[in-house]
């Protein structure tokens, strides 16, 4: 994380109303869930200061992900099909299903930000599903995927398979892209928005997840053995992962280890999602997009969304805050007013739930094809930044 430079600290520190949030006081906590599969499997909560845990919801799940709003549920989890399929149970606060979309053979999911649904893959075939028809977005013969995950370097999705091969999948064309191979079993990737590259976990003796550069390159592994999935808090880009001992792993984007604790000693995990509490999403029509911002126990609370052509560096606010995007052109040209006629609630007060609607009208000097990341701040010290939302005009 690169401090914002000198010359623009002042104005975006005004026109964010960030000057008082500069001395914070730590950040909030990050919400935890892991899956477990076999009899004694489920979808659990996990508590990431003392590794205790809470069951949301009994029974054999693979996966599982904060849900996207509208269908009242807090986390949607991948559930064996007993062999007619997979299904997505869509899980509520209290444990109760709201809703059960059958799908096939499923081994991951993977929500975009930009349409609002969940991209999941099975077999040979990667498909959407979600707020709209199922649709097969490619298949990939080759190199069947095991693990999915929106791809911030190119705007579409990357996905793993179990033969060792990283690959790039356009989701406007459906175009696959080999991007490394010989990574091993691959059984979880995330996309991280401020180092840039992928953390992948994949299911190795000894280590179990690498850090890869955009390329497809290796960074470093960690030792973590048979790492069975992984997931990202963006808010902070931290790496969560679990492996077949029960086991959940955090660590710094940079690989530093933040902590290593057994939850489930006597369960092997198969699924993690971690949740930084803030988020940020994103409908895009031809014209416009429609942004939904949600900071968690922040009601009529000060905040800011920004707006550039690139995720990093990110701006540096002390106290181990940052805005999640960088101090390009465009932010300048927000921060400046040159964006006003086509930007409305980019700032302004949360309502009585944390929510903060805005729009984007695009403006004419984004060109076709270019991408646009989007993040957003409160004033409250003790609140991170949301993670980071991608665009593709």
């Amino acid at each position: 994380m690169r401090p914002i430079p000198i010359c623009l600290a002042r104005p975006i520190a005004l026109a964010l109303g960030l000057a008082a949030a500069v001395a914070s006081s730590g950040p909030a906590q990050s919400r935890v869930w892991v899956t477990a599969g076999g009899p004694n499997g489920g979808v659990f909560a996990v508590a990431p200061a003392n590794g205790s845990i809470t069951t949301l919801c009994a029974g054999a799940y693979r996966g599982v992900h904060a849900a996207p709003a509208g269908r009242g549920a807090c986390v949607v989890a991948v559930a064996s099909g007993g062999g007619a399929g997979d299904r997505l149970d869509w899980i509520a606060g209290d444990g109760s299903v709201v809703c059960r979309d059958a799908v096939p053979t499923c081994t991951d999911l993977a929500l975009d930000q930009t349409a609002g649904f969940a991209a999941v893959d099975a077999g040979a075939c990667v498909f959407e599903i979600g707020l709209g028809p199922t649709r097969t977005l490619c298949t990939i013969a080759t190199a069947p995927p095991s693990a999915i995950a929106r791809d911030g370097e190119r705007g579409g999705f990357v996905a793993g398979s179990w033969n060792g091969t990283l690959t790039a999948i356009d989701r406007a064309t459906g175009a696959v892209t080999t991007l490394a191979t010989g990574l091993g079993r691959i059984t979880g990737i995330v996309w991280l928005p401020r180092t840039g590259g992928y953390a992948v976990s994949r299911y190795h003796p000894t280590h179990g997840v690498l850090l890869v550069d955009a390329a497809g390159a290796i960074r470093t592994s960690l030792a973590f053995p048979m790492s069975t999935g992984l997931s990202v808090d963006a808010c902070r880009e931290h790496v969560f992962a679990v492996n077949a001992r029960g086991e959940l792993l955090e660590a710094g984007g940079d690989g530093t280890v933040v902590q290593r604790r057994t939850v489930t000693p006597s369960r092997p995990l198969s699924g993690v999602h971690v949740d930084g509490g803030n988020r940020i999403r994103i409908a895009a029509s031809s014209t416009s997009v429609a942004i939904d911002v949600t900071f968690d126990a922040a009601p009529n609370s000060p905040y800011a969304i920004g707006i550039a052509l690139t995720p990093r560096p990110v701006i540096g606010l002390g106290g181990g805050r940052a805005l999640n995007v960088a101090a390009d052109p465009l932010l300048r040209a927000l921060l400046a007013g040159v964006l006003g006629r086509w930007t409305r609630g980019f700032a302004g007060t949360t309502d009585a739930s944390g929510h903060a609607p805005a729009t984007l009208t695009l403006p004419p000097m984004l060109r076709a094809g270019t991408r646009v990341y989007l993040a957003a701040l409160t004033l409250d010290p003790a609140r991170r930044a949301t993670d980071v939302a991608i665009l593709r005009r």
